[in-house]
C-alpha cells in the first residue's frame, strides 16, 4: 500500500515519443518512459508538464544515440534499394485492391437489395 504524504500528491507521468532518427532512413524510434512523483498540491499541471519535458529529451536522446552505434549501413542501403525498386509497385498495388473493396462492397449492397 502506498501511503501519501500530508499536504501531497501522487503524479505518474508516462511519455510516448516516436520519430524517425535524423539521418538513418527507414528508421522509426518508440520510446515509452515513466516516473512516479510526490508534489505539493496545486502544483500537478506544471510539475506534470517538466517531467515530460525531461523524459522525452533525456530517453529519446539517450535511445537514438544507442541506435546509431549499433545500425548495419547495409541493412540500411537495402531499405533504401528496396524502397527504390518496389514503392511504385506497392502504391499500384494498393490502389487495385481499394478498388476491388469498392468494387466488392456495390456488389453485396446490389445483392442485398
Amino acid at each position: 500500500m502506498n501511503i501519501i504524504p500530508e499536504g501531497k500528491e501522487q503524479i505518474y507521468v508516462e511519455a510516448v515519443y516516436k520519430e524517425p532518427i535524423e539521418g538513418i532512413p527507414f528508421s522509426n524510434v518508440g520510446l515509452t518512459v515513466g516516473v512516479s512523483k510526490y508534489i505539493d498540491q496545486g502544483e500537478i499541471e506544471t510539475e506534470l508538464d517538466k517531467q515530460i519535458q525531461r523524459l522525452t529529451k533525456e530517453y529519446f536522446d539517450k535511445l537514438a544515440s544507442e541506435i546509431k552505434k549499433s545500425r548495419n549501413t547495409l541493412i540500411d542501403q537495402l531499405r533504401v534499394d528496396l524502397d527504390k525498386e518496389y514503392s511504385d509497385k506497392l502504391a499500384k498495388a494498393k490502389e487495385i485492391i481499394l478498388r476491388q473493396r469498392e468494387e466488392i462492397k456495390l456488389l453485396k449492397e446490389n445483392k442485398d437489395e
